[in-house]
């Protein structure tokens, strides 16, 4: 029996993101969305991030749909993401725990494996399998560095949802 095909295109979102309602943000703030979503977020976060209120002091202002991406699918279920960005730097998605494709679904170049992660513009698919049910946290992997130059830091993660 075939499994069911679950296609979602990522990209990645490079905005501030804010924190709470005093104002703490992440000027460098990433976070995976899905392509379809990215320009109408971006619209909405930047509009509350330049807030401007005529009697008091303009605070930025979160917003709801910034926030880790999360996916849901069903157990038995192929996942397929096809992941694009047009980030200045080498990105990926490593998901932790799901069984995958090939090796260029890993989404971590590392010692000799092939290269899974992709720079601005590029495109690369990976698949994965939803063997069985729980959350699955994913990342990129292109640039891991845990330092401020580093993207996990700033928010490049996410989850996939395995349900019954």
């Amino acid at each position: 029996m075939d499994s069911k095909i679950r296609k979602f295109n990522v990209t990645v979102l490079s905005i501030p993101i804010v924190y709470d309602f005093f104002g703490d943000h992440d000027p460098n703030g990433l976070m995976y969305i899905l392509s379809e979503d990215k320009e109408k977020v971006k619209e909405k976060a930047m509009r509350n991030f330049n807030n401007k209120d005529e009697n008091e002091d303009p605070l930025p202002i979160p917003t709801d749909e910034v926030q880790p991406l999360t996916i849901r699918v069903n157990v038995g279920e192929t996942i397929i993401i096809e992941f694009e960005h047009d980030e200045d730097r080498r990105l990926s998605i490593n998901m932790h725990g799901l069984k995958y494709k090939n090796i260029k679904s890993d989404g971590a170049n590392v010692g000799y494996n092939e290269d899974s992660t992709v720079g601005k513009g590029e495109k690369i698919t990976y698949e994965w399998y939803a063997d069985r049910e729980g959350i699955f946290y994913f990342s990129d992997m292109g640039d891991t560095r845990f330092s401020e130059e580093g993207t996990n830091i700033h928010g490049l993660f996410g989850a996939l949802i395995v349900q019954a």
